[in-house]
C-alpha cells in the first residue's frame, strides 16, 4: 500500500515533468523556426519580408518570456532559484519525493498541489500563444513566399 501510494505520486510528478518538457521543447523549436524563416528571407527588403522579420522578432520576445516561466534565464550567473518558475517547483517536488519512505506526507501532497497550480498558470498562456500568435505567424510565412528549397541543376561531371 505504501509503495503503491508513493509510486502513484511519483508517476503523477513524472507526467507533470513531461508536460513541462513538451512545452519548453515547443517554445525552443518555435524560436529555431523563426530563425530559419529569417535566414531564408535573407536580404529581401520587400514589405512582406520586412513585416515578417519584425513579426518574427516580436514572437521571439514572447517565446522567451513564456520559456522563462518554465526555466530560468540561461544568462543569469550563479545559482538562481525562483519559486514562481515551473522547473523550480518540479525540482523541489522531486527532492521531496525521491528519498522519502512511508506514505506520502501532507508536505509532499502540498508540494504536488503547488506544482499543479504553477502548471495551471504556466501552460494556458503557452497554449494561447500557439493557438493565436503562432497560427497567425505560420499564415504570414505561407503568404510571404519564403523560399525554403533551392532548385538545383544536375551536377555535370568532367568529360
Amino acid at each position: 500500500e505504501v509503495l503503491t501510494a508513493r509510486r502513484e505520486m511519483t508517476t503523477q510528478l513524472i507526467k507533470k515533468i513531461e508536460t513541462a518538457t513538451t512545452a519548453a521543447d515547443r517554445l525552443r523549436e518555435s524560436q529555431e523556426k523563426i530563425d530559419l524563416v529569417n535566414r531564408q528571407l535573407g536580404s529581401r527588403e520587400d514589405e512582406k519580408a520586412k513585416n515578417l522579420k519584425k513579426s518574427g522578432e516580436d514572437l521571439k520576445k514572447k517565446l522567451k518570456t513564456l520559456l522563462y516561466t518554465i526555466n530560468p534565464d540561461p544568462d543569469v550567473q550563479g545559482i538562481f532559484r525562483s519559486p514562481n518558475i515551473l522547473s523550480s517547483k518540479l525540482f523541489e517536488a522531486m527532492n521531496y519525493l525521491q528519498p522519502a519512505e512511508g506514505m506520502p506526507t501532507t508536505t509532499e501532497q502540498n508540494i504536488i498541489r503547488q506544482v499543479d497550480e504553477t502548471l495551471k498558470k504556466t501552460i494556458p498562456p503557452i497554449n494561447d500563444f500557439f493557438a493565436k500568435d503562432w497560427e497567425a505567424y505560420k499564415k504570414a510565412v505561407s503568404e510571404s513566399e519564403v523560399k525554403l528549397f533551392e532548385t538545383y541543376e544536375p551536377i555535370k561531371t568532367m568529360p
